[in-house]
């Protein structure tokens, strides 16, 4: 029943009936926030939840100023109350001179979702493959 339109930057946009699923909207909103490199590892875990695995914490990437990425969603499923997506990520980390300190290349990730009380969805965990 879902089907996937284009989206920017490498993204897909699940689509449902004609109307653009809200779940990954709402991340794909907020992904370059999470990039944040000034956010301690805890203070990115509190902001951010299960998606602050995705931040370049400044106490534990202190040379990393800068990153790149890129995401793709793989397959989703949605009913009233939960979700999932799979999604596979690169991700590098770049220090001042624009060099790569850490990175991460194509690993596929798995997002359980679930609505909060307004009805916006929101990542609760993540499984990755070790």
């Amino acid at each position: 029943i879902f089907h996937y339109v284009n989206g920017r930057a490498g993204w897909t946009t699940p689509t449902w009936n004609g109307y653009k699923t809200q779940p990954f909207n709402t991340f794909y909103g907020q992904r370059y926030e999470l990039l944040n490199t000034e956010l301690t590892w805890e203070e990115a875990k509190e902001k951010y939840g299960p998606l602050s695995r995705y931040c370049h914490a400044a106490d534990s990437y202190p040379d990393v100023v800068d990153e790149w990425h890129e995401m793709k969603l793989w397959s989703a499923h949605f009913d009233l109350t939960e979700g999932w997506m799979w999604v596979y990520y690169s991700q590098e980390g770049l220090d001042e001179k624009g060099e790569m300190t850490t990175g991460s290349w194509r690993i596929p990730s798995l997002w359980y979702l679930q609505p909060d009380e307004e009805g916006n969805w929101k990542v609760v965990h993540i499984k990755e493959h070790a």
